[in-house]
């Protein structure tokens, strides 16, 4: 698929973890079925596969019966994310709630309604 260039990240500290061994990151898969060539990272400083999550999740397979993790490196992503039914088997990480920020802005007043207003 790709090449799997985003295992090991580091913070704005400059702290460095693996993320194919992190405590978290085993927690929250089942390692049994993760596989980490299936790892699509999305960067805004380029470092990753992507630059937008929309790009990633576009590229995932379509009604897959294989996990597709997408890991969402630090920094703040300013669009509307929209995960069709047919995009199956997805899972978003990230570096956590103040590190990776995702942020839209759809709103009553632009002619949006509440059910397609939401944001991850």
């Amino acid at each position: 698929m790709l090449s799997n260039h985003g295992t090991e990240t580091s913070n704005q500290k400059g702290h460095k973890k693996n993320l194919v061994s992190s405590k978290w990151l085993s927690k929250s898969l089942d390692l049994d079925e993760y596989d980490p060539n299936e790892l699509l990272v999305v960067a805004t400083d380029g470092t990753g596969n992507f630059s937008t999550i929309t790009d990633a999740i576009n590229f995932a397979p379509n009604n897959s019966m294989i996990r597709t993790v997408i890991y969402v490196k630090e920094g703040i992503y300013d669009e509307n994310v929209e995960i069709p039914s047919y995009k199956t088997n997805i899972v978003m990480l990230g570096d956590g709630s103040d590190a990776t920020v995702i942020s839209g802005n759809r709103s009553v007043v632009d002619g949006w309604t509440t059910f397609r207003s939401a944001t991850l």
